[in-house]
């Protein structure tokens, strides 16, 4: 990942739509900040999420060097190519490399928590090879590389999630490990508001720590004799009680946003563009995208299918009815006007539509809602209840984004197949099941990795250079449901 964002920080690349996004939007909200420390106005800047990330770019920024501090706006400076300013392109390189620092730690934790899950169950050879090609993905993926390479807040939320979902599937939850997700959850509320649904996840952690078996064999996919056992309501109830009470500093904070910013949860500059409504789409696009990945992973997720296909069919069926209800229920058709467009939307609309429901998510949707079936299948007792509580709340806290687009979705796709196929893996080879050496010689999601990144090249190389749009707050680009009929894609 390094190597792949060198070249584009060091040339000041400035060509689509993540560069557009930085160049107008997140490098403006940093250097504002970095010109009003120790006071930021945090009423309204050029960003709809909450301001941590551009606060660390501000900070850390003006203490190496970045971002002098000359008393001129960002605002006011010519930001063009045809006109550049050494100065800027200088302090934006410190910013992106600072930037960069947050996707790094987030592969480095995927890589060193998998190898020493697998390590721990088999002390083979292959097991760091097989954990650098399950995680490749990450870094072929367009949207982790954009948000590596430019200023964009999404990695170092998505870093954030990713430490809270690895304690949640700890064999044991503790209260140290439930404190440490509450912190986890203040730092999500201040880089994106929208992973506040990661409160769930430290609930669903706390409350399975202390009821749910570690593992059974047979009986029911689940079962609320897990969440419900016999003697154990005072244990369950303590521990719920300190979950809810560290997520509640998570929750001032939002609060305190939410008032700052007249009683919204963005800032006064984009309401137009987040407007309260639901999309009802979201779950089976999710699970349409679960459901175009994990064949990559098959391997790795394997014992779980064939453990669904033996003992869960009754759930397999259950779910990919449950699937075919998401995507046909709701409007699931390609709609600019309502945020279902770019990105893999652009296939799931030649295949057609029926009635303003899209084909193409009636067939994925299902399958997709059948690995997730497999996934829950091939893993702990415990676990199950922690990576559906994890999707599920994902996805219903995404059904409030107006904007459908994969890049808000695929990054978490691609962390919960990998965090599943590490502790499929495990169970299975703690099973003495399996064949360990072919799973680990995977080739599947490095495939997906090469075809990620050549998609990631392409949207690079065929993108136009951007330049300052010369956005200020209250004034930016107009929303998609507002823009001309003529201006609009074809």
């Amino acid at each position: 990942m390094l190597v792949a964002c060198l070249p584009v920080i060091i040339s000041g690349t400035t060509r689509g739509r993540a560069a557009y996004d930085s160049l107008n939007y997140h490098e403006k909200a940093a250097r504002q900040f970095a010109q009003e420390l120790p006071t930021p106005h945090l009423k309204d800047y050029l960003s709809a999420t909450t301001p941590g990330y551009h606060l660390v770019l501000a900070a850390v920024g003006r203490g190496v060097g970045g971002i002098g501090s000359d008393g001129v706006s960002a605002y006011e400076k010519d930001l063009t190519p045809a006109q550049p300013d050494p100065r800027i392109a200088s302090e934006r390189r410190v910013l992106q490399l600072i930037g960069l620092c947050f996707t790094l730690a987030m592969l480095y934790l995927v890589g060193h928590w998998g190898e020493a899950r697998l390590r721990a169950v088999a002390a083979k050879p292959g097991v760091p090879l097989a954990v650098l090609c399950l995680a490749l993905p990450l870094v072929g993926s367009p949207y982790i590389y954009q948000s590596a390479a430019w200023l964009l807040p999404d990695n170092s939320a998505w870093l954030g999630v990713l430490v809270a979902l690895l304690l949640a599937v700890r064999l044991r939850v503790g209260p140290a490990v439930i404190v440490a997700m509450g912190l986890v959850l203040v730092w999500l509320v201040l880089s994106r508001q929208i992973h506040a649904w990661v409160a769930g996840l430290v609930w669903a952690a706390a409350w399975v720590g202390a009821s749910a078996p570690g593992d059974r064999a047979g009986g029911p996919l689940l079962s609320l004799r897990d969440l419900f056992p016999r003697g154990g309501s005072r244990a369950v109830a303590s521990r719920v009680g300190l979950a809810v009470l560290c997520t509640l500093p998570a929750a001032l904070v939002l609060g305190w946003f939410w008032r700052l910013w007249d009683h919204q949860l963005v800032p006064p500059t984009f309401v137009t563009w987040h407007h309260a409504g639901v999309q009802a789409a979201t779950p089976a696009f999710v699970l349409s995208l679960i459901a175009l990945f994990a064949p990559f992973f098959a391997v790795w997720l394997w014992p779980g299918v064939l453990g669904a296909w033996r003992s869960q069919r009754g759930w397999l069926l259950g779910a990919s009815a449950a699937g075919v209800l998401l995507a046909v229920a709701p409007a699931t058709a390609w709609d600019f006007d309502h945020g279902r467009f770019g990105g893999v939307w652009s296939l799931y609309r030649v295949a057609g539509e029926v009635g303003g429901r899209s084909l193409a998510l009636m067939v994925l949707s299902p399958l997709g809602a059948a690995v997730v079936v497999a996934v829950l299948a091939g893993v702990t007792v415990r676990q199950r209840w922690v990576m559906l509580a994890a999707l599920f709340g994902f996805a219903a806290a995404n059904c409030a984004n107006p904007q459908l687009w994969q890049r808000y979705h695929e990054p978490f796709v691609l962390l919960w197949l990998i965090v599943a196929g590490v502790l499929i893996a495990e169970r299975a080879a703690d099973a003495g099941e399996g064949n360990a050496r072919r799973t680990w010689r995977l080739g599947g999601p490095a495939v997906l990795a090469l075809v990620l990144g050549a998609v990631s090249v392409a949207m690079v190389v065929r993108a136009r250079p951007e330049i300052d749009k010369g956005y200020r707050p209250g004034h930016i680009e107009t929303p998609p449901a507002k823009v001309p009929a003529g201006e609009r894609p074809s």
